[in-house]
């Protein structure tokens, strides 16, 4: 770009204030602040005067380059020069001391944005809110929220909810962070799916489940799709508490939704399956296995073996037992066992007399 540049001037394009800002902006994003100001001084000595965005976009620079410094000698020498900061060039400022985790000059910065008589908008709600967060002070990021509930040119959006969320779960105040998402959504926000997952996942966790499908349902009726981190903690939730049917129900739609379960999943739902004897649910979930191409490893041989075995099912059993690389005594023990309640016992001491053989030792 630069190159570009001077072979425009030579052939003699004349450069403004435009050009120049690009140049500069660029710079700025490629995180090149010398090169950066280099062309604004570059600007001053060829005629073109610097704008608000140039300077906007040095303090952007200078900020996340960590001169704080020399961002307030900027905007100094940006009111010397008659450019008065706007709210962009205030919410920078704000932004860029929460990065450098001074938060008590960013609310200097506030205050100053105030006494000139800009009022904050969103962004400089939002920014506010999230660097409290990151500090660890959500009581004051609080504060700030009501402050932009209050102000009538400003409404709380999904940024702010998911922030708020965000901190209250990292927390593990699922309650205060559920209390956030109800009152934004009774104001008639537009909320995302994204704390409505988080929120799932927390409560699934932590063995709510009423609460974490009451919300699953809250994010089907707002047309929000729940992603993985939805249905993996709620389905492993059901089947902890026994409830098979709505455990597979879940796990099919998220099938229907293109949402791969991985193999963690596909054996903790198989295990309530053998628990209650659900034949067809296990042989979906064994399809789903090799469909998707997974390894039937130990683990999940030992869970498919068990679950043909408890079904009645101990010849299905034998074409997975037989199939697996590695066997442990677990599975043995099962495969035997599977025989021995069938009645086949020439089949149950061909595989003891095979597993002895193997050196594998029944504790």
């Amino acid at each position: 770009a630069i190159r570009t540049f001077r072979s425009s001037e030579f052939k003699g394009c004349f450069s403004t204030v435009v050009i120049f800002n690009i140049l500069l902006d660029g710079m700025v994003k490629c995180s090149k602040i010398h090169e950066a100001k280099s062309i604004a001084d570059e600007m001053v000595i060829r005629g073109c005067h610097p704008d608000a965005f140039t300077y906007n976009s040095l303090l952007s620079g200078l900020m996340k380059a960590k001169m704080p410094e020399e961002a307030i000698r900027l905007m100094n020498d940006m009111i010397h020069h008659g450019y008065l900061p706007d709210v962009i060039t205030y919410n920078t400022l704000i932004q860029g001391f929460f990065d450098l985790g001074k938060s008590f000059e960013a609310s200097k910065v506030l205050k100053i944005m105030w006494s000139s008589g800009l009022e904050p908008n969103n962004t400089t709600y939002n920014t506010l809110i999230s660097g409290f967060c990151k500090a660890g002070r959500i009581e004051r990021a609080l504060v700030y929220l009501e402050r932009m509930v209050k102000d009538a040119k400003c409404k709380p959006d999904h940024v702010t909810c998911n922030t708020l969320v965000n901190a209250f779960v990292r927390d593990k105040k699922y309650e205060e962070a559920l209390q956030v998402l109800n009152k934004l959504s009774s104001m008639g926000c537009e909320l995302g799916a994204f704390p409505y997952n988080c929120l799932i996942c927390m409560f699934s966790r932590s063995g709510n489940v009423t609460q974490a499908l009451s919300l699953f349902d809250e994010m089907k009726r707002k047309a929000l799709v729940p992603n993985v981190f939805a249905y993996n903690p709620l389905i492993f939730a059901l089947c902890k508490c026994d409830q098979v049917e709505l455990a597979y129900e879940l796990f099919e739609e998220m099938q229907a939704k293109f949402i791969d379960p991985d193999e963690i999943l596909l054996v903790t739902i198989l295990r309530p399956c053998t628990e209650v004897r659900a034949l067809d649910h296990g042989r979906h979930i064994h399809a789903c296995i090799i469909k998707k191409g997974y390894v039937i490893d130990a683990i999940i041989g030992d869970s498919l073996v068990s679950f043909y075995c408890r079904c009645g099912k101990v010849n299905d059993a034998r074409v997975v037992f037989d199939a697996l690389h590695e066997v442990n005594a677990v599975t043995w023990s099962t495969i035997i066992t599977g025989y021995a309640q069938k009645r086949q016992f020439r089949d149950a001491l061909f595989l003891f007399s095979k597993m002895q053989y193997a050196g594998v030792c029944l504790e």
